[in-house]
């Protein structure tokens, strides 16, 4: 018998006057953050969530990883594309390939009357269990670099972008509590606000709990829909650009070769050479990695 489904967790906090995050993410005023990503199957019993903690003067391996850092993976082309037209792009939901997530999406959406129109941006808040599935998720065959913004860096993008484009967004943590049974079934639809509509479109299911995956829905009220699939927000010039932390350049594939496996970081590095040189130009002093995935570093 069908029954609504559990939507939890679905309060937000106001962070800049039209940018929400879930209550899922707690800042802190030293500069401090915690991340909860539930995992647990609400349908049965207690929920449990894994709870990472961000702190502003930790460093790890190469990588600035502190404080909450927020990564989007994408084909290196699409960056060059974002920063050369200065516009940050966000998809509609039913370009998800995921047929146990497009599930919940409604084109036309109707909450109390009011209409809604949503596009959205998938990212991750930490480097995930399994990275290598991180850079491979995009399917692609271009070079897939990643994206790194601090957290309030993206809010202030964000906020610029929602003042210009009559737009808010909320950014919210995937929930990974729900079985493929209960995605499948769609159970009768529960949500009565925006907040518990966006926390439904945040479900994903528990074999993809490895991942730190955080999305960022952009949401138009009936005056401001689109019909194209893709939204394109024309930033003014360089804001994309100061709002990079860093990026990290693709990891080389492994090398069996022996002779070839004891180079394969300078052959990395030299694989990556013209991606590098063209974004120390387009970024000026930002920090560019390359991904030690395979690396004996």
């Amino acid at each position: 018998m069908s029954r609504p489904l559990i939507i939890p967790n679905c309060e937000f906090q106001q962070i800049c006057p039209h940018v929400f995050h879930s209550s899922d993410i707690k800042l802190y005023e030293n500069g401090c953050a915690r991340v909860s990503k539930w995992i647990t199957d609400y349908e049965k019993g207690c929920p449990v969530a894994i709870t990472t903690y961000f702190t502003p003067d930790k460093v790890e391996k190469d990588a600035p990883y502190h404080p909450l850092y927020i990564s989007r993976y994408m084909p290196f082309t699409r960056l060059l594309s974002e920063l050369n037209n200065q516009t940050f792009s966000f998809v509609s939901p039913t370009k998800w390939q995921d047929p146990f997530e497009r599930v919940f999406y409604e084109e036309n959406l109707i909450i109390n009357n009011q209409r809604y129109d949503i596009r959205c941006i998938c990212a991750t808040y930490d480097y995930v269990y399994n990275e290598e599935a991180a850079w491979n998720r995009n399917d692609s065959r271009e070079d897939v670099v990643r994206v790194s913004f601090s957290f309030q860096a993206l809010c202030d993008l964000l906020e610029k972008i929602a003042t210009k484009y009559c737009c808010q967004f909320y950014i919210s943590i995937v929930d990974y509590s729900q079985s493929k049974n209960n995605l499948i079934k769609k159970n009768t639809p529960s949500y009565t606000t925006i907040e518990n509509y966006i926390q439904q479109m945040s479900f994903k299911r528990k074999a993809f709990a490895y991942e730190n995956e955080m999305r960022i829905f952009a949401v138009f009220d009936g005056s401001h829909l689109h019909c194209n699939d893709i939204v394109f927000f024309k930033l003014d010039t360089k804001d994309y650009a100061n709002a990079i932390s860093f990026v990290t350049l693709p990891p080389m594939k492994p090398i069996n070769n022996l002779p070839l496996r004891i180079n394969r970081d300078f052959l990395q590095e030299g694989k990556n050479a013209p991606m590098r040189a063209i974004l120390s130009k387009k970024l000026s002093s930002k920090i560019i990695l390359e991904s030690r995935l395979y690396s004996k570093k």
